[in-house]
């Protein structure tokens, strides 16, 4: 079951409009990958956490995984099947997920991972 984060989680949504309203993702340079998304900006990465925007072609899939620490889905344009625009999700660690553009669009999010990001630290199923 996904967590829909609520006005209480303030720390992230503050984060992510500090970010928004610096412009720091405003002007995405697309590194291009074999996966069904890209990652366009990184604004953190370090042993902590890592924080970045990431775009998913219209009918692309990341497949149903789980990271081993918490992470936050902020969706910045698009609808998906299993995710809302403007939605802010909440992953604990071991919560199984997956994203699925089926819409037309492409969908553009936000990802902050506790700890690091990185492929030790997500499994996927």
């Amino acid at each position: 079951m996904l967590g829909i984060i609520t006005d209480t989680d303030l720390l992230l949504q503050t984060t992510v409009l500090a970010s928004l309203s610096l412009g720091v993702i405003m002007q995405p340079h697309m590194v291009e990958t074999e996966l069904a998304y890209s990652k366009s900006k990184e604004i953190i990465n370090n042993r902590l956490l890592t924080l970045a925007v990431y775009h998913m072609r219209p009918g692309g899939r990341e497949p149903k995984h789980y990271h081993k620490g918490v992470e936050f889905v902020y969706i910045l344009e698009g609808d998906c099947e299993t995710h809302e625009k403007g939605q802010l999700y909440q992953y604990e660690s071991g919560q199984v997920h997956e994203v699925i553009n089926t819409s037309p669009n492409e969908l553009v999010f936000v990802c902050l991972t506790i700890p690091q990001d990185t492929p030790a630290n997500t499994v996927y199923v």
